[in-house]
């Protein structure tokens, strides 16, 4: 083989190991891409299972705190005038001057519980009022308040009218005939 023949396979093998090492590399970042989106993939659904653990642990501690506090059921008329007279008291204790009150329809919750409603007015200072909606708000005993509309009084600047809606959950007793 003389010189240039040689160089000409010199050049072929280097040009051979050169494709080679490219050709290498794209199946190497190729391959090593396709296994880090495995291992992302991996890490999301390990991230939605724990979540989904947490979430049950946190359910369960929700179903054991209702099964524990749950009230006892009752009909709807004791269950809006309980509530009633617990608005009129706990706006009588804050100083507030009620000034109406209205039943609104009942509507379902959903196969165990039911809900009462009553939209009340009542005027006082803003104080007064934030105490009154403290008192009224209590998820623990499945009242909450759901509408608030507040306004200033026209003849008194220092006062605001208050109209909100107070709801009530409960598990209707059974009628027996």
């Amino acid at each position: 083989m003389n010189k240039r023949e040689k160089s000409l396979l010199t050049m072929i093998l280097v040009m051979v190991v050169l494709f080679a090492h490219i050709l290498g590399i794209k199946w190497y970042m190729t391959a090593y891409r396709q296994k880090e989106q495995t291992v992302n993939e991996l890490g999301i659904r390990a991230a939605s299972y724990r979540s989904s653990t947490e979430t049950a642990a946190m359910i369960a501690d929700e179903v054991k705190w209702l099964s524990e506090h749950e009230p006892e059921p009752s009909t709807v008329e004791s269950s809006e005038s309980e509530l009633l007279k617990f608005l009129e008291s706990s706006s009588s204790e804050v100083g507030l001057s009620a000034t109406g009150q209205k039943l609104i329809p009942i509507e379902d919750s959903g196969e165990v519980y039911r809900r009462v409603k009553i939209e009340v007015s009542a005027n006082g200072t803003e104080e007064q009022i934030y105490k009154w909606l403290v008192a009224i708000h209590q998820p623990t005993e499945f009242r909450a308040v759901t509408q608030i509309l507040m306004k200033p009084v026209s003849n008194d600047e220092s006062l605001v009218s208050c109209t909100l809606t107070a709801e009530k959950w409960l598990i209707e007793k059974e009628v027996e005939l």
